[in-house]
């Protein structure tokens, strides 16, 4: 995969227009239009926004070859791989030129293949050689018997797990001494000599490291014995990054859980300046996926700076490609994925080694600079221990968002550390402009990236899932990604009898406006935007980068909801349900009897009926009585209680205690009559 930048001779094409660049500094170049030669001023910034929204792009030349190769390793040529271990031991210092006719011999090549090899090598990154770290012979001395049965016991109990005193080794010693000379002749024993002397031995023979390593282990011993070697020299920028992660000192509020829980932060420094040059975070423990999320951030520029965090009040300068990444020698760091990434893009990998945070001191005292100026200072915060944090209610204290927990890292990094001079005191200058001094002091330097944004995001994008192509087109978690040239990818799978198949789908998980597709046909990657109607529902706005975990919290904000629902008494549902159920069951035992008890209930209600009907029109209604066709009539008539007037005959229905409503006529005479009452019931059923 080929680099690029805005030096002399690079040619682009923006705007569907072709430009050269005839001029370049840091800051601006000279372009000229290659088809009517009109030359122009641009400011830097203004070509890599251009290149960051897809306007521009580089042209392929025979001199920067483009090399379309998938990104997994298995598919990477095996040629490469083997040319790459032919030039390794030479490029890494392993072996030297003196033993090359024995190596390409070998390997089966000629000479010239090796040095074209080589050029090739040369021609898209850096070589760097290895100094082996020789250690002499550790000189050891003699002495009489005595002084020998005292260094034993020593040796053999001074490096035991479990602490000894030098009182219990003396009893020892003494006890060596007796049984030697048990058998000997008054004359020939062998004389014990004092407490002291045998403590002076102790402290002559006891070997400190190799207590502090039985103690501490081996690294920590050897930092202890040899001292810190200060930060390690470099010549510019990007020569060498050194990248970590760490479980952050605070509690967020977890969007996709909406519990409380501590972030993993994946952080990227450039050691010559002090300069954060990217970091990523998450809620789960980082893999292999986070740290490309992370060199993704390091590569790109950061021009969005001021349009999606306006609070921040200064530039973020630095982006590139570094030279060498020092990690940690850890099992996720040793991933096949990783290291296939960093050798597309020419990066050395350094791993440290185990429990040797000291050889990659300068992230290990940003980590500390960061909770120092921001994390320890923000509510929820869990401080590095338990007794610095005393009585503090963390959890009940916590109230961040991990999305508001960028925004203020990105305050912190920005101003806080990148514009601060305390940041960088043994660097005497601020990194921003450390970084700037050493742009200009290198003309050479080229800030490189990649040959357009697209390619980027489909090898660095952590982001990879497999989803079928529906008639929605993909859909990542209940959002729809849509485009003509999928609708076509699905026809064609479709006309191959191939519809259910899964394709690959790629993202950026800081950025979801655009998805990347591949295509099993042509073996390439298509586009795919989001549905606006669903991320408007959403409440997220597409002028700024949409998050992978905030497309999940309308979701979880309705499962908020639900639960609140919860809450709420429902027992008169449960008690629905236990009346369908008595019903149904009273039907089915009616059902064997040949409903009987319904007919009987029927003929029952059919008299009700014949008894209302005599005593209404015995009572001679009005009109608008008869007209009682419905419920809601009923209603609007039925609006007040019963009011008895003197003189009032009791109907002999109204033999029941339960109350039943009762409609209030006015008579012609005045004279009111209460009509008969009658209720529905089912028989077996209170």
């Amino acid at each position: 995969m080929s680099v690029h930048d805005f030096s002399h001779g690079s040619v682009f094409l923006m705007k569907d227009k072709e430009y050269v660049v005839k001029k370049a500094n840091h800051r601006e170049v000279v372009l000229e239009e290659v088809h009517f030669g009109v030359r122009g001023t641009f400011l830097i910034d203004e070509l890599l926004q251009a290149w960051m929204s897809g306007e521009l792009k580089f042209k392929i030349t025979s001199n920067n070859p483009e090399r379309e190769i998938e990104y997994d390793s298995d598919l990477l040529p095996e040629e490469a791989k083997r040319r790459f271990a032919v030039l390794e031991p030479f490029i890494k210092g392993h072996k030297t030129y003196a033993n090359l006719n024995d190596h390409l011999k070998e390997h089966e090549i000629s000479q010239g293949t090796f040095y074209n090899w080589l050029r090739v090598w040369m021609r898209y990154r850096d070589t760097r050689h290895l100094v082996p770290n020789k250690r002499g012979p550790r000189d050891r001395t003699s002495s009489l018997k005595v002084i020998q049965i005292a260094q034993d016991v020593v040796k053999e109990m001074a490096y035991t797990k479990v602490k000894t005193s030098v009182h219990k080794m003396y009893r020892e010693f003494k006890l060596r001494i007796k049984e030697l000379n048990e058998y000997r002749e008054e004359a020939e024993q062998e004389e014990i000599f004092s407490y002291t002397t045998f403590w002076r031995i102790h402290q002559k023979e006891k070997d400190i490291h190799k207590l502090n390593s039985q103690k501490y282990g081996k690294q920590k011993a050897d930092l202890i014995k040899k001292g810190s070697q200060g930060r390690i020299h470099t010549e510019r920028i990007l020569e060498r990054v050194e990248i970590d992660w760490t479980q952050a000192d605070i509690l967020l509020v977890n969007p996709i859980t909406l519990k409380r829980q501590r972030p993993w932060i994946v952080y990227a420094i450039d050691v010559h300046s002090g300069q954060p040059l990217g970091f990523h975070t998450t809620f789960e423990v980082p893999n292999t996926a986070a740290f490309k999320q992370c060199l993704l951030h390091c590569f790109l520029p950061k021009t969005y700076i001021k349009e999606v965090y306006p609070l921040i009040r200064n530039e973020w300068n630095a982006y590139g490609i570094p030279k060498e990444i020092v990690l940690d020698n850890a099992k996720v760091n040793e991933s096949y994925d990783l290291q296939d990434v960093c050798r597309i893009y020419g990066i050395d990998i350094q791993y440290c080694s185990i429990a040797s945070g000291h050889q990659k001191g300068t992230i290990e005292r940003a980590f500390r600079t960061l909770n120092e100026k921001l994390i320890h200072a923000t509510p929820g915060t869990t401080f590095s221990n338990p007794f610095e944090r005393g009585e503090y209610d963390s959890e009940g204290e916590a109230c961040v968002t991990l999305q508001a927990f960028n925004y203020l890292v990105h305050i912190a990094l920005v101003d806080m550390i990148s514009h601060d001079w305390r940041h960088s005191v043994t660097r005497a200058g601020i990194p921003h402009k450390l970084w700037q001094k050493s742009l200009e002091e290198n003309p050479h330097l080229k800030l490189a990236i990649p040959r357009n944004l697209k390619e980027l995001k489909i090898v660095m994008g952590s982001g990879l899932e497999f989803r079928t192509i529906t008639n929605k087109g993909i859909t990542l978690e209940t959002v729809n990604f849509q485009s003509e040239e999928l609708a076509d990818l699905k026809n064609e799978l479709v006309r191959f009898n191939r519809d259910n198949e899964e394709v690959r789908v790629r993202f950026d998980k800081d950025d979801l406006r655009v998805i990347y597709i591949r295509d099993p046909f042509n073996e390439t990657f298509i586009e795919a935007y989001p549905d606006e109607d669903i991320l408007m529902d959403k409440k997220i706005r597409l002028d700024l980068p949409v998050p992978f975990y905030q497309i999940q919290l309308r979701s979880i904000e309705k499962s908020g909801e639900l639960t609140k629902h919860i809450k709420y008494e429902d027992d008169h549902v449960g008690y629905a349900a236990r009346a369908v159920d008595q019903i149904i069951s009273q039907q089915k035992k009616d059902m064997l009897n040949g409903y009987s008890d319904t007919l009987e209930e029927t003929k029952a209600q059919i008299l009700q009926f014949t008894e209302l009907g005599s005593a209404i029109n015995d009572l001679g209604c009005p009109d608008e009585v008869y007209s009682i066709n419905s419920i809601e009539e009923m209603d609007e008539q039925v609006k007040k209680p019963k009011s008895k007037k003197k003189g009032a005959k009791k109907s002999n229905s109204d033999s029941s205690s339960e109350e039943s409503p009762e409609v209030d006529i006015k008579l012609d005479d005045g004279v009111e009559e209460e009509l008969p009452t009658f209720k529905q019931t089912i028989r077996g059923v209170s």
